[in-house]
């Protein structure tokens, strides 16, 4: 069989899909005529098919060097080069292939999709839109266009440019998956929701569907619908560390605390080093009491990740709790140095003075926590108990009145407001507070200690 013969053999083979046997036929071509550059193009373009990228690459190099201005074989070249993730040299034989031929799209795609995982996003987006502007019905230019837009946080932008994939292709499934990404990002749950229902119907085993099914309807807080998802995810892959993360927060959310922990157990199986996993389950121990198991959750997350404000502030509760109050402080400090706004870890500072009756520096904590949160009572209360402590009984009635302001059955406020105004001498206000505060609460002996005796006394005396 002559050269020619043999070529039109691999043609029709290739042609019928019989990639072996047009492989063959080619490479034959190639040791009678190693200077074949139509069967080194050949030879290349059906191990880019076959997904053997360091063959084809070789071949097709091959080919460009015999024959430098063979278009298509560059354009080969660039697939294999950006599945090999040698991205720039991609991008340098699109960029050849389009010098040639500005309409040559699937240069202008693959081209995307180089500066997409080089994070040029701009350069990206603006190749996807020349792919639309050459072809407006071209389906995979929209669906790449909407998902870069979604990366770079244009969920309005990829909401239009899905409208228009789903216009062309109604039952393409990634199109209805994106749409639904789009509109979760929106916080729009409910159409976000009914865009996976549609991909469900479509494809009803899609595990990606169900997945963000569960998440929209978590969002809506509809946990049973939510759950019912995520099931569904676990029973196409009982392994999927996420789902599990997404389960547990629910029982979380819902102060499930034991099914919460089991969750993230679970997560954790695939995924040992997911530091927020790791605080999660720090966290649910930390609502079950299980402190020092809590502290080692919390550890292991920090050597993951150490610049999480929340795992520092949660491990410094946990520390408070087994009363190790300077390792606590330091926790709640790196909180705040990582965020400032964190006015919780400020209350707790605060706290931890006020016990170590450290009040000048549990009062700047305080302060600084009203900064933030002038609406939290309990540190309007907590500063007016270190000014009763201290006998600056003007100041602290000041912050009861704050706290009562905040909160009118603040029974401990209305109780020291009391004695701060009977040290005063103002005992016809006093009785007031005692009387008030014991309204509130007439049955918890805890709050009526000595000063109290001495309350019930005015208010007997006051009677009328």
């Amino acid at each position: 069989m002559d050269l020619t013969a043999q070529f039109e053999e691999g043609l029709k083979y290739l042609e019928k899909g019989d990639d072996t046997l047009a492989l063959n036929n080619f490479t034959k071509i190639i040791e009678i005529d190693p200077n074949s550059g139509k069967a080194w193009y050949y030879k290349g373009y059906i191990e880019n098919r076959t997904k053997k990228y360091n063959e084809s690459l070789k071949s097709l190099t091959k080919a460009t060097l015999i024959e430098p201005t063979h278009q298509k074989a560059h354009l080969q070249r660039g697939f294999s080069l950006y599945h090999l993730k040698q991205y720039s040299d991609a991008i340098s034989e699109f960029d050849f292939v389009i010098d040639f031929d500005r309409k040559e799209l699937s240069a202008w795609l693959f081209k995307g999709h180089c500066q997409n995982a080089l994070k040029k996003y701009k350069e990206a987006l603006d190749s996807y839109n020349y792919v639309v502007i050459l072809d407006p019905n071209y389906l995979p230019g929209y669906l790449h266009r909407s998902r870069l837009y979604l990366r770079l946080k244009r969920p309005i932008y990829a909401l239009k440019a899905i409208d228009k994939a789903i216009e062309l292709e109604p039952h393409d499934i990634r199109a209805w998956l994106i749409k639904g990404s789009a509109l979760n990002t929106l916080k729009r749950y409910h159409e976000g929701r009914l865009c996976y229902d549609k991909a469900i119907e479509l494809e009803p085993d899609n595990v990606d569907a169900w997945f963000h099914r569960g998440y929209s309807f978590e969002k809506l807080r509809n946990f049973n619908e939510a759950h019912s998802s995520y099931d569904k995810v676990l029973d196409y892959n009982p392994d999927d560390s996420n789902t599990w993360k997404r389960k547990g927060n629910i029982h979380l959310e819902l102060l499930q605390f034991e099914d919460a922990l089991a969750c993230f157990e679970h997560s954790l199986q695939k995924s040992a080093n997911d530091h927020i996993t790791l605080k999660k389950s720090g966290l649910t121990l930390l609502n079950l009491k299980r402190y020092e198991e809590a502290l080692s959750y919390f550890d292991r997350s920090i050597a993951l990740n150490s610049k999480d404000p929340d795992t520092w502030y949660y491990r410094g509760i946990a520390l408070q709790k087994l009363e190790r109050y300077d390792a606590a402080h330091e926790s709640y400090n790196k909180a705040i140095d990582l965020d400032g706004w964190r006015s919780e870890a400020w209350f707790n500072k605060g706290s931890i003075h006020r016990f170590k009756r450290e009040y000048r520096e549990a009062l700047k904590c305080f302060d600084n926590t009203l900064d933030l949160d002038p609406k939290n009572s309990v540190a309007w209360f907590n500063k007016g108990w270190i000014y009763s402590e201290l006998i600056r009984h003007p100041e602290a009635i000041f912050c009861y009145d704050k706290t009562l302001e905040i909160n009118p059955y603040s029974v401990g406020a209305w109780r020291n407001k009391g004695i701060s105004l009977d040290e005063l001498g103002n005992r016809l206000e006093a009785v007031k507070c005692f009387k008030r505060a014991h309204e509130l609460d007439p049955e918890n002996e805890e709050l009526w200690g000595e000063k109290d005796l001495h309350a019930r006394f005015l208010i007997r005396q006051n009677k009328a």
